[in-house]
């Protein structure tokens, strides 16, 4: 039997095993009369034959028959639960706890239940995702999907927190975003150069397959330099967050006017929804909840429920106690079995892997090889590096993998803490005024 969280977010749907692994799948699904795939792999093919992509099937999770008729699915309810299975696969006896956002509705939850016991998997409980990510003060927390974002307002009462009502922003949604960006990056290349991106299905799933890593490092620097590659060779493309944000404006217009009456530290913006931060300046200096956070939370109230199974309902309430483990600040229950051991803000975060008493930069692309029984590293995001790695708003993260290295990242990202890499075990360190 395995305890894990499967925390639900058609961006990236995430399960985490008590285990320490990990796993993510982006909510597409592709369909041709040869089969049924999802997540990256779909994504991957999306913009090459895009009729035959999906990526609604979470939003609109139900039985109704499709449109078009597919051989390998009747309804988005069959593409849903053919990811879940994907997900799923290989993982002993799963008994999950479950992450849901508030834009699904009852009878969805119902049939994502249903789907899970077709399965074979037991849930110990379903909570509110937004009280995976909330510290008690925090009074909203937000969420991005693929194609609305969903504000959660929060309230304190009797020693709980609870999810007091939500409303969805129907026009702010990352495959908007992203659109938006791309759109833009094509005009100035046209202006710039004559060449226009979105001209063909090749150059767009080229664009499209950059645009996530690119938008990132937007969230660390103003402004990103970076290449695409054309018919006429490499072009220089310049990326200005400020720019970017002007763009955007109209999107995140209504989502300013819903937090006008919050200040900035009674806000929480969940796991999977950086871009809101990066393209919303009234969200400078909100809590960016790394999804390892939001695990550790939904593990523990797992372990809970195990002894004490809640009804089979959303929970849109939970005691502060259980709360204020955010960020590190250990729970109740750890801190009587670690009373003098460190805690996580007294340690600090890593900047640096140390390999053969070499520091390399996180904040950066590092692409690892397997060479022999060594490890080769290198800055930047080579295509034929076994894995490459970056720390960024969502913590320490694998960017690219060949599947040819078995990687196990720390739960924390924290200075002292190690990177499993194969048979390799590299130092976190965090290196000071280097």
């Amino acid at each position: 039997m395995t305890l894990a969280l499967l925390h639900l977010n058609d961006q990236a749907l995430r399960l985490f095993t008590e285990t320490g692994e990990q796993r993510s799948e982006s909510g597409y699904v592709q369909i041709d009369d040869n089969g049924l795939i999802s997540g990256d792999a779909a994504r991957a093919d999306a913009w090459l034959r895009p009729q035959f992509s999906y990526n609604q099937h979470w939003r609109q999770l139900d039985q109704r028959p499709l449109k078009k008729n597919l051989r390998w699915a009747r309804s988005h309810a069959d593409m849903a639960f053919a990811q879940l299975r994907q997900l799923l696969h290989g993982i002993d006896q799963p008994q999950l706890v479950l992450g849901v956002p508030a834009s699904l509705d009852d009878s969805q939850l119902a049939l994502l239940l249903g789907l899970l016991k077709a399965q074979s998997v037991e849930v110990y409980g379903i909570v509110d995702n937004a009280l995976l990510s909330a510290a008690p003060e925090h009074r909203a927390v937000l969420e991005l999907q693929h194609h609305q974002s969903v504000i959660s307002h929060l309230q304190r009462a009797e020693g709980q927190l609870q999810v007091a009502s939500h409303e969805l922003l129907l026009d702010l949604g990352a495959l908007a975003i992203q659109r938006d960006v791309a759109r833009h990056i094509s005009d100035q290349l046209i202006a710039d150069t004559r060449y226009d991106p979105l001209h063909s299905s090749a150059s767009q799933q080229a664009l499209h397959d950059a645009l996530p890593d690119w938008l990132a490092r937007l969230a660390q620097q103003t402004e990103y330099l970076t290449e695409l590659p054309s018919p006429q060779g490499a072009l220089a493309l310049r990326l200005n967050r400020a720019r970017l944000q002007g763009i955007l404006a109209p999107r995140t217009e209504n989502l300013k006017r819903a937090l006008q009456h919050h200040t900035a530290n009674h806000l929480a913006i969940a796991p999977a929804s950086e871009l809101l931060a990066t393209f919303s300046p009234n969200l400078s200096g909100v809590t960016i909840v790394g999804a390892a956070d939001a695990a550790r939370r939904g593990l523990a109230l797992g372990r809970a429920w195990q002894r004490n199974p809640p009804p089979l309902q959303r929970q849109q309430s939970l005691a502060i106690a259980l709360i204020d483990d955010r960020a590190g600040r250990p729970s109740a229950a750890r801190a009587n079995s670690t009373a003098k051991a460190q805690t996580d803000d007294d340690v600090a975060t890593a900047t640096h892997l140390l390999y053969h008493n070499r520091a390399w930069r996180l904040d950066q692309p590092l692409s690892i090889s397997l060479a022999g029984t060594q490890l080769a590293v290198a800055y930047g995001q080579l295509a034929s590096a076994d894995i490459t790695l970056i720390k960024d708003a969502q913590g320490l993260r694998v960017i690219a993998s060949s599947g040819a290295l078995e990687v196990q990242l720390p739960s924390r990202h924290k200075a002292g803490e190690w990177l499993q890499l194969g048979a390799s075990k590299v130092a976190l360190i965090e290196v000071v005024d280097a």
